[in-house]
């Protein structure tokens, strides 16, 4: 079968019907999506706190990716192997966007790699001679225009499932430290502060005490040492974070609690939970086995939840309607907006208790503190080695 485009005649390639195309689209782009969501929120080893992990932005670039693909290839190339870059590439898109940040070189080692490729193969298209003499200049013009266009859209194809795997893996093999300063600049330039990730760490040393309990809270900067220590300085260290956050948040009188009694969920393990009524956080002690970065986080979140429903009571009862629009409660409206209809943890999907607002808020504020915290430690420990080996 003779396919005429624009006066040119291509082979039809196809091998699908234009049915089971769309359908192989639709059914295969599902599986894929679901199974590289779980794979790179469960089994990479990227940070979750890192990338927006939800699943519609995954399946919002696959819909786009394959709907521009599906209407390039449909007429003349409907094929498994279009299918399959169809759907890695709008996999690779989402990575891109979210992950891209983390690992420039990867991403730009990648694209410089495709675009050597597309190089080379235009100038094979250019340099081809045609099959007939008889064939004019404007129809031999014409389908070189289509096969570069088909070459470019391949490897484009393929260089994004490329970042699909690599990006992830690079990311996941780069130092936490480095990671979590990209992100916490990044949060600043959103912000529209001009303060760098550097002067943020010390401004928070110094204004806010870390200094008065250094001794017992280093012990989570490692996390070897934080692994090694018993129950009794594990529970001293995550009191001591504690105090220092209510400190820093100015959130008064809420008391801390060690418990294994919190509700389980089929869908993920409660680790913590903030009681407003009673004042109270409440840690399962089977949290501190986990990593200390996942430790500290987890109490982060916990006393930003405190001070969330602090000025969400302000802000319901003490302000006018003119202080309400002040930047400091840009936020709060929607916390309470997302009070009215809470999704507690354990009794839904994970999805649904980490997209709330004041869920996504706590967890911001805790990776930017967790940052801050271990710049500051870190700084002290480098000069105290220093004096040492100097004396």
């Amino acid at each position: 079968m003779m396919l005429y485009i624009k006066k040119v005649r291509l082979k039809d390639k196809s091998t699908l019907s234009k049915f089971l195309y769309v359908i192989l689209h639709i059914l295969v782009g599902g599986f894929i999506g679901i199974w590289y969501f779980f794979w790179l929120s469960l089994f990479s080893s990227v940070p979750s706190s890192l990338y927006g992990d939800s699943p519609v932005w995954l399946f919002g670039c696959m819909v786009l990716v394959c709907s521009i693909g599906v209407a390039v290839t449909f007429s003349a190339r409907r094929t498994c192997g279009n299918v399959v870059c169809n759907i890695a590439a709008g996999c690779g898109l989402y990575v891109i966007f979210q992950l891209g940040c983390y690992s420039v070189a990867t991403l730009i080692a990648i694209m410089v790699a495709a675009a050597i490729c597309s190089g080379v193969g235009i100038v094979r298209i250019c340099l081809r001679h045609t099959e007939a003499r008889t064939v004019s200049r404007q129809r031999l013009a014409m389908a070189r225009r289509i096969r570069v266009r088909d070459l470019i859209r391949r490897n484009a194809c393929i260089a994004c499932g490329v970042c699909a795997i690599l990006i992830p893996l690079a990311v996941g093999h780069t130092d936490w430290m480095k990671l979590y300063e990209i992100y916490c600049n990044q949060m600043n330039r959103s912000m529209g502060s001009n303060a760098d990730f550097d002067y943020a760490a010390t401004n928070y040393y110094e204004d806010h005490g870390i200094e008065k309990n250094f001794d017992t809270i280093k012990r989570i900067y490692d996390n070897d040492e934080w692994q090694s220590l018993t129950t009794e300085q594990k529970h001293e260290t995550v009191q001591a974070i504690f105090d220092c956050e209510c400190k820093y948040l100015g959130v008064k009188t809420v008391s801390l609690e060690f418990s294994d009694n919190l509700p389980s969920s089929l869908y993920y393990e409660v680790r913590a939970q903030y009681d407003s009524n009673n004042r109270q956080v409440t840690i399962k002690n089977g949290l501190l086995d986990y990593d200390n970065d996942e430790v500290f986080m987890v109490i982060a979140e916990e006393v930003y939840h405190a001070y969330e429903h602090d000025m969400m009571e302000l802000y319901s009862q003490t302000l006018t309607e003119s202080q309400k629009s002040l930047w400091c409660f840009k936020d709060v409206g929607a916390w309470i907006k997302n009070n009215d209809s809470y999704v507690i943890g354990g009794n839904s999907s994970y999805e649904a208790y980490e997209s709330q607002p004041i869920e996504e808020a706590a967890k911001e504020y805790a990776t930017y503190s967790w940052v801050s915290y271990m710049q500051n430690i870190g700084d002290v420990v480098d000069v105290c080695y220093t004096d040492e080996n100097s004396d």
